[in-house]
């Protein structure tokens, strides 16, 4: 009795650890993407003051050159911030009360461990945010705030908008400035805030590149980042067992592209700063069957 009990209590304080550390880490995700939150829109602010007041476009530039130019670095800037703060203060897919979701028409329903919710398809439980996110697809601390189903967009957007900004003032500079040359001779001169801002944009440009090009892969092949990790594993089990694994959520690029943008007959429209709803609800999600089945119904 004695060494049971004391297995029980060690067992019990070992939970007790496991959750004050689990909420320890969570707190401090919280806490260091409220500060990379801050850092960001100050760093995006100070380029954008550099731009005017350095200023990055030199004094004397004639005005049908230098109003339309502006006025594209502020469409950019706008959006910037549009979809970067949409993504941060929506919510990305919190899954209805059971009492609200009739379980018959989902498929695949299941049950969070976690937390206790119904756990539709697509759907995971995130350990900073200690919820369950409709068609999760990471815990990002540069938005301080989940990306899924219901912010994905503004999220794909705001990174498609940094790359195009960032290339924006380093095309600026490069234009405008003899930065190549400064390079190789000595004797050149150029404000330090402009030589700062090129620096920063470059180093940017370059790490956007590989996360937009990341997540322009996972739109066109039907998966969030979770889903390419299993669906990884699963192709290496298939593979192993003389088998081949096909992701059941992979439309076709423009379908895939559909789910999360919406219809449009101008795909440009996309890019346009819009406060609509995803199509769908999340919980339900068409596959490569009732695709199949939806268009040999409509021959």
């Amino acid at each position: 009795m004695g060494g049971g009990s004391f297995a029980s209590r060690m067992w019990l304080a070992f939970v007790r650890t496991q959750v004050m550390v689990q909420q320890t880490m969570s707190l401090l995700m919280r806490t260091f993407g409220a500060v990379l939150v801050v850092g960001g829109h100050m760093l995006v602010l100070c380029i954008t003051y550099w731009y005017f007041t350095v200023p990055i476009i030199p004094k004397g530039t004639p005005l049908h050159v230098y109003i339309p130019w502006t006025g594209f670095g502020l469409f950019i800037l706008f959006n910037i911030f549009f979809n970067w703060n949409m993504t941060i203060w929506s919510d990305p897919g919190s899954v209805p009360e059971i009492d609200d979701i009739d379980a018959s028409k989902i498929p695949n329903m299941g049950s969070c461990k976690k937390c206790n919710r119904p756990k539709p398809a697509r759907t995971h439980h995130c350990s900073v945010c200690n919820r369950c996110v409709l068609a999760m697809d990471h815990h990002c601390p540069w938005v301080n705030n989940c990306v899924g189903f219901r912010n994905y967009r503004y999220f794909f957007l705001f990174m498609l908008y940094i790359f195009v900004g960032v290339g924006f003032i380093v095309a600026t500079i490069g234009y405008f400035h003899p930065i190549y040359s400064y390079v190789f001779d000595e004797n050149i001169r150029i404000n330090e805030n402009i030589i700062n801002a090129f620096i920063i944009c470059i180093a940017v440009m370059i790490a956007i590149s590989f996360l937009l090009g990341w997540h322009v892969y996972l739109v066109a092949s039907g998966q969030s980042t979770i889903e390419y990790h299993a669906n990884k594993q699963r192709a290496r089990h298939s593979k192993f067992h003389k088998g081949v694994y096909f992701n059941d959520y992979d439309l076709g690029v423009t379908r895939n592209f559909e789910l999360i943008f919406g219809k449009t007959t101008y795909p440009f429209q996309w890019l346009m700063p819009s406060l609509r709803q995803p199509p769908g609800d999340g919980m339900t999600w068409p596959t490569c069957k009732t695709a199949f089945m939806d268009e040999f119904d409509n021959v």
